[in-house]
């Protein structure tokens, strides 16, 4: 119900919004789901399948079909010296990642199968987070190794011999290393301890293109699109309530045939978390709805449906158009622009605003019969003169578009 609830509420504002897996985090709960418009300017980034599944999921979430790497890779290497010296190339086929913890004590070594094209971002980072022993990992830290290597000058100097510090490799699941010669590598000529940790976690950034990961879902591809988020819904179950025992009296609870003879039984009550972001709505639809002119606001969310623009002169024939959209049942938010400016000003002024009807009165009022020129800038481009006695019946329709 709770998303049935957010989805008639983003339909209602006509914006171009998708809803994705979410993490439930530190909240909590069973199911969790984000709900956010594609921009351009979002931080977020969700995935969704180009077929019919359905999937979508957001970065933290997200996962490939099998296929995305192509086979298994087999590391020629035989040390952990040369695990952290080989050349991280497209010919070499790997790709070697460097990390610090936020301790600083530990040095951390990601390889990870050579993607053409790839960024220098091509870790995913939220894959890599999973593991265990990396929950304080500082993916800020630039240029890790030699942050690292400063780190153990320090402490070189201070005396001491960098016995606490340890370098870990951690391999993607698609990379093969059956060797460990050494348990330690040589940095700035000392002896570090060192580890390898097979992960089974694909660890190389998602990207456009990559297969589908739902199982019957043979031919799709996923596609990226930056998003900014509007909503969150989290569904939290009984974990906070059955902590506090906040329960509820249930006549035969968990029964499927009610009987007036079993005593009514208490429960922990089913809690859910759910937010919207106001200011993001605003902030996203403007972005979105904009054009080389201006704003472009959808109906439900603009200060008024219809700007009314005529000489100053002209009060009553903008008062007798007011009145013409007002009378009836289905009467329109309007608003009279009777600033002392031209009406060229006003025009342009509306269009910034982002007004979704303009009705501007000039000479084609003198016509027989009287006509206003209308003018709405999306869906598609309408601009027109509209007789007066048609007026609000072809702005409704406009604004239904809205």
């Amino acid at each position: 119900m709770v998303r049935q609830a957010y989805a008639a509420f983003f339909d209602d504002l006509r914006i171009p919004w998708l809803t994705a897996d979410a993490s439930s985090g530190a909240m909590g709960g069973t199911l969790s789901h984000e709900y956010h418009v594609p921009s351009k300017k979002g931080e977020d980034r969700v995935f969704t399948c180009d077929g019919s599944c359905g999937y979508s999921a957001n970065e933290e979430l997200a996962v490939r079909g099998d296929d995305g790497l192509g086979n298994t890779i087999s590391l020629p290497y035989t040390s952990m010296s040369e695990l952290l010296s080989f050349p991280s190339c497209q010919d070499s086929g790997l790709r070697r990642d460097f990390y610090m913890t936020s301790d600083k004590q530990k040095l951390i070594v990601v390889i990870t199968p050579f993607r053409s094209g790839q960024e220098s971002s091509s870790i995913n980072l939220h894959q890599l987070k999973r593991i265990p022993q990396l929950d304080k990992l500082d993916a800020g830290v630039e240029n890790a190794l030699d942050s690292f290597r400063n780190q153990l000058l320090m402490l070189q100097s201070n005396g001491n011999m960098g016995q606490n510090l340890n370098v870990t490799f951690i391999l993607d699941k698609m990379i093969r290393y059956d060797s460990s010669e050494s348990e330690f590598v040589s940095i700035n000529g000392m002896q570090i301890s060192a580890t390898v940790e097979k992960s089974t976690l694909d660890l190389v950034r998602i990207d456009n293109g990559d297969k589908c990961p739902t199982e019957h879902c043979e031919y799709g591809r996923l596609q990226v699109q930056d998003c900014i988020e509007l909503g969150h819904t989290f569904f939290l179950g009984t974990r906070y309530s059955s902590t506090l025992d906040a329960t509820v009296s249930l006549p035969n609870a968990g029964l499927r045939q009610p009987s007036s003879q079993v005593e009514a039984s208490e429960v922990p009550l089913q809690m859910g978390c759910h937010g919207i972001g106001i200011s993001r709505i605003v902030a996203s639809a403007a972005d979105v709805f904009k054009d080389e002119k201006g704003l472009n606001w959808p109906r439900k969310m603009a200060p008024f449906e219809v700007v009314i623009i005529a000489e100053r002169s002209w009060k009553e024939q903008a008062r007798e158009v007011y009145d013409a959209l007002q009378q009836s049942e289905s009467s329109i938010d309007c608003v009279i622009d009777d600033r002392d400016a031209s009406p060229g000003s006003k025009m342009k002024d509306a269009e910034l605003i982002g007004y979704p009807v303009i009705v501007r009165i000039g000479q084609s009022w003198l016509d027989t019969p009287k006509k206003c020129l209308v003018r709405c800038r999306r869906p598609t481009t309408f601009d027109e003169d509209v007789p007066v006695a048609s007026l609000k019946s072809t702005v409704l329709q406009l604004l239904e578009t809205l």
